[in-house]
């Protein structure tokens, strides 16, 4: 008898702590560096403005915080700093050079990885490659022609 009622002490316990965090969604949300995360579903299609600070600023940037925007904005300063653009028109053809080859490798992976969808594949494997795809589809989309 009494173990029963501790038992259930304990689930109600344990039920009334977890409760706040049923609460509110968390969404996460590709944005322009890396993930967002949000407390609405994200919009497709809208990019993050992280210099507007006003009511005129697009809805998507209206729901991060002052302090998310500045960390958004470090870490777009270090990438910048890690990789800067070279000068010269050599340099500038050596960059679009090994961009070249950055898109023909990505295109190489996709092309394998279609091949092996079409080949046959185990169930375990189906959803591993199909998100290998998506991943390789939208690099090439975003940086190559």
């Amino acid at each position: 008898m009494f173990v029963r009622f501790v038992r259930r002490l304990a689930c109600m316990g344990l039920a009334l702590f977890c409760l706040p965090a049923l609460a509110g969604t968390i969404y996460r949300c590709d944005g322009p560096v890396g993930p967002v995360f949000r407390d609405r579903p994200c919009e497709r299609g809208v990019a993050l403005d992280l210099d507007s600070s006003g009511p005129e600023s697009s809805s998507a940037a209206a729901g991060l915080r002052p302090g998310e925007r500045e960390w958004l904005r470090a870490i777009r300063r270090r990438e910048a700093q890690q990789w800067p653009m070279p000068e010269g028109r050599a340099s500038m053809q050596a960059v679009r050079d090994a961009r070249a080859r950055r898109c023909w490798r990505k295109r190489q992976q996709l092309e394998a990885v279609r091949a092996r969808l079409r080949r046959g594949y185990r169930p375990a494997e189906g959803e591993r490659l199909r998100r290998r795809r998506r991943s390789y589809e939208d690099y090439l989309s975003r940086f190559c022609d």
